[in-house]
């Protein structure tokens, strides 16, 4: 017998014999599946960039599909994100934390790409903005060089209308004041008179 004519013939057996090699396969598995978990752990530690390259074919080949299963299935996903998550928050917390670690400017680059889009500015408009502030919170003054994060660009949340660049705390600062100018100015009093 071939090679192709026994491969044919495991195939067509399978094919006959589901139910029974199906059988197999899960008595061989539940007999073998701390091995098999240490073969499969090896394997994608070798194989990072083929599983890599073969999972973002599959992506290409079939994103209507995954994004219809997506759809169909978006409470039960999120459900079974939230179980992962309660189960394994230490470990999860843990990658989070190391990813942030080792690709700070990459999340920098990615936060601020991702509020040019949100906001409607070109990046040209970002850096004019920039370089009238001279690179500094246009509340506090603090270069950005002394931030953690960028500057975020801070809009009238009715009017939609772009005011400046603030440092994360400038901006958290409006926005528990409820960007009221009553309340910031009941601010400046209170501490003048309890300073």
């Amino acid at each position: 017998m071939t090679r192709e004519e026994k491969k044919e013939y495991n195939k067509q057996y399978r094919l006959k014999n589901k139910e029974k090699v199906g059988e197999q396969q899960q008595k061989w598995y539940d007999n073998n599946k701390d091995k098999k978990k240490e073969y499969n752990q090896q394997y994608r530690l070798k194989n990072k960039e083929k599983i890599a390259a073969q999972r973002q074919r599959y992506r290409i080949k079939n994103e209507d599909k995954i994004q219809q299963y997506y759809s169909d299935n978006k409470d039960k996903i999120l459900e079974r994100g939230k179980q992962y998550y309660s189960d394994n928050k230490e470990m999860v917390l843990g990658k989070q934390k190391k990813y942030r670690e080792n690709n700070k400017e990459k999340i920098r680059k990615r936060d601020w790409l991702y509020n040019l889009k949100r906001y409607g500015i070109t990046k040209k408009e970002y850096l004019e903005m920039f370089n009238e502030q001279n690179g500094c919170c246009k509340i506090c003054k603090t270069h950005q060089s002394k931030l953690k994060s960028g500057l975020h660009i801070d809009h009238n949340h009715n009017t939609g209308k772009i005011r400046g660049l603030l440092c994360s705390k400038c901006n958290q600062a409006l926005g528990l004041l409820n960007e009221d100018v009553s309340l910031l100015t009941d601010s400046l009093k209170y501490l003048e008179n309890n300073s």
